[in-house]
């Protein structure tokens, strides 16, 4: 079985550093946690898209694309 890594200081500081996040422009609690979850959907889709893009750049097979995609997520 694979274990994760328990490290979320690395996610954080792709979001401030490459993505430009650095403050929540909500209040209250349901409107933070909306804006959090829209966050990590655009952090996983550029992981995701990176991941394509050296896939398609190895030529690598369909079966390695959806173990590495397993693996990720």
């Amino acid at each position: 079985m694979f274990k994760r890594d328990n490290e979320a200081e690395g996610t954080f500081g792709e979001l401030k550093e490459n993505m430009g996040y650095d403050r929540l422009y909500r209040r209250g609690h349901d409107n933070v946690q909306m804006e959090i979850y829209l966050v990590a959907m655009g952090h996983n889709i550029r992981k995701y898209q990176k991941l394509r893009k050296k896939i398609k750049k190895t030529g690598q097979r369909d079966a390695q694309i959806i173990y590495l995609l397993i693996k990720f997520f």
